[in-house]
């Protein structure tokens, strides 16, 4: 047994074809001879080649670490399936499993004895933990080795540890021994190795979890929401800008309504300014006709066109008056050019001229008998 797990680890390590070769001489020597069809016995006798019946748990246990190794190296599914049975059939095996699955073997009356079965159930643990390690961990033997040393571990916690310090006893089904006892200790050590091996690789995946692709539409959202961000911040900044721009300009110039307002405002304030009334037309009464002799009056015929108007200047009464259509003023008198520029004073002088240019009489062109007007413009009445 010693010779096929040494040549196996050695092959393991070194990949060496010779470690490799007297690695398998071992294990079907054992297989072959020591093997009676449910464990691995002990020894063999070379002259009658007669097998030792003792039943310990060193010996399949060493054969079946160094086993689980080469299986693992060379990938054989014959020696592979042999050791899943030896396993299975060494596990089961009531020499040294009692029927609560603890394991049995060490000594039965004195505890304290130097018994190598006391430290013979650690080392199958630890064998049957170097096998678990290199099988798939859904396998009905992984299981199964797994189960079975949780079971030692639970014995070890619950029936073979003094209440009072950490010694455990060499019996692991109990009772426990508050002295310290070097073969229960080791034992234990490999139980305790064992199931802390199996406690991390379940706490671990054994494959790593794909990624999601969520990441890309994680990033393609932080990157949408800062452009969305760094644009409504951009769009606050610039209507600040121009509401600051608009606040600064309207409190130097004012607004355009303001400034025509205030102009318009101005001009009619203006002391200079005449105020300018426009009737509507009227016919003239005989009273507004006696003192203008009758003769003019039937020429004139004020009655005759009911729209006729009146023009009177302010502070004077009401005085008609006959106007060509031809007016003999100048043009620049009647229509004065019009300055765009010009400012609150021009406007009086302005209006006043036009007044003046409307009330003048036209000349008469026949004397006393030439008193007929055709066409008499309407005459507008104006208060100055």
């Amino acid at each position: 047994m010693l010779i096929s797990s040494l040549s196996s680890r050695l092959f393991e390590v070194t990949q060496n074809a010779t470690y490799r070769d007297a690695a398998q001489l071992a294990s079907d020597f054992i297989q072959f001879h020591l093997y009676n069809g449910k464990t691995i016995l002990d020894t063999i006798n070379l002259s009658n080649c007669t097998s030792n019946l003792a039943e310990e748990t060193y010996n399949p246990g060493l054969y079946i670490g160094g086993l689980s190794v080469l299986v693992n190296q060379t990938q054989n599914a014959t020696m592979g399936n042999f050791l899943n049975n030896l396993i299975s059939n060494s596990i089961k095996n009531p020499t040294w499993t009692g029927p609560d699955g603890v394991i049995t073997e060490g000594p039965t009356t004195d505890i304290e004895a130097n018994y190598d079965g006391s430290a013979f159930k650690g080392i199958f643990i630890r064998e049957l933990y170097e096998a678990w390690s290199r099988t798939s961990k859904d396998s009905d033997v992984a299981k199964l080795i797994q189960s079975y040393v949780m079971v030692q571990f639970n014995a070890l916690l619950e029936l073979a540890k003094a209440p009072d310090n950490d010694y455990f006893s060499p019996l692991w089904h109990g009772p426990a021994d508050p002295k310290l006892i070097p073969q229960g200790q080791l034992s234990a050590l490999d139980v305790f190795n064992a199931a802390a091996g199996m406690a991390n690789v379940e706490a671990q995946p054994s494959e790593p979890t794909p990624t999601p692709p969520v990441h890309k539409q994680s990033k393609a959202g932080v990157i949408a929401g800062s452009v969305i961000g760094v644009a409504a911040f951009i769009a606050i900044v610039a209507l600040l800008v121009v509401y600051l721009v608009r606040r600064r300009w309207r409190s130097r110039y004012g607004t355009p309504d303001s400034d025509e307002a205030q102009v318009w405002t101005t001009v009619s304030a203006s002391p200079h300014t005449p105020e300018i009334g426009v009737t509507p037309f009227s016919q003239l009464s005989p009273a507004s006709n006696a003192g203008i002799p009758e003769k003019l009056r039937n020429d004139m015929d004020f009655g005759h066109d009911p729209t006729t108007p009146t023009s009177q200047i302010a502070g004077s009464s009401a005085v008609p008056v006959s106007v060509p259509r031809q007016s003999t003023l100048p043009e620049s008198s009647v229509n004065p050019p019009s300055t765009a520029n010009a400012g609150s004073d021009t406007i009086p002088e302005l209006v006043q001229r036009l007044n003046v240019a409307i009330a003048q009489l036209p000349p008469r062109s026949g004397g006393d008998d030439a008193s007929t007007v055709s066409d008499v413009p309407p005459v507008y009445t104006r208060s100055l």
